[in-house]
C-alpha cells in the first residue's frame, strides 16, 4: 500500500473517533429519541395464570399452576422458559401509532385494510383475572 493512501485511512480513522468522542458521546443515551406507550401497560409477567393463543383452526391454551404452565388440551407440562419468553415479549411490546377510528372506517374495506379483520393470529392474557386480547394482523400497505 501507498504511503500517500495509508495517511488518507488514518486521516479518515482519527476523525471518525474525534466525531465519536466529542459529538457522540455528549449526547444522552439514557432516554430513547421515541418512547412510545407499553402496549399492555397493565401487564404483570407473576400475575399470568392464562395464556391462550388462537389461530384461524388452532387454539393453543396453557393455564399456570404453582409457577408451571401446562397446557390443557391435550394436558401437557409446558416448557416454561418458552411460554415466559412470548409472554415477556408481550409485557415489553410498545404502541407505535394509532389509528383514529375515522380513518380505519374511510378505508375500503375498514379494519381488513390494515390486515386485523380476521385477524391472523390473536393472544390472550388473564391477570389478576382480567383477560386482554391483542390482535395479531397480517403484513400490509397501509
Amino acid at each position: 500500500m501507498k504511503l500517500r493512501s495509508t495517511g488518507w485511512l488514518i486521516g479518515a480513522a482519527m476523525a471518525l473517533g474525534a466525531f465519536i468522542v466529542f459529538v457522540e458521546r455528549r449526547q444522552d443515551s439514557s432516554q430513547p429519541a421515541s418512547d412510545p406507550a407499553l402496549l399492555l401497560p397493565d401487564l404483570n409477567l407473576a400475575q399470568i395464570s392464562v395464556l391462550e393463543i388462537s389461530r384461524t383452526n388452532q387454539i393453543i391454551h396453557l393455564d399456570r399452576a404453582s409457577n408451571r404452565w401446562q397446557l390443557t388440551g391435550p394436558v401437557y407440562p409446558a416448557l416454561s422458559s418458552g411460554v415466559d419468553a412470548v409472554i415477556e415479549a408481550l409485557c415489553k411490546a410498545r404502541r407505535h401509532s394509532i389509528v383514529p377510528v375515522q380513518d380505519v372506517a374511510s378505508q375500503p374495506g375498514g379494519a381488513a385494510a390494515y390486515g386485523v379483520s380476521p385477524p391472523r393470529a390473536a393472544v390472550s392474557i388473564t391477570s389478576g383475572g382480567r383477560r386482554q386480547t391483542v390482535n395479531l394482523g397480517s403484513k400490509t400497505l397501509v
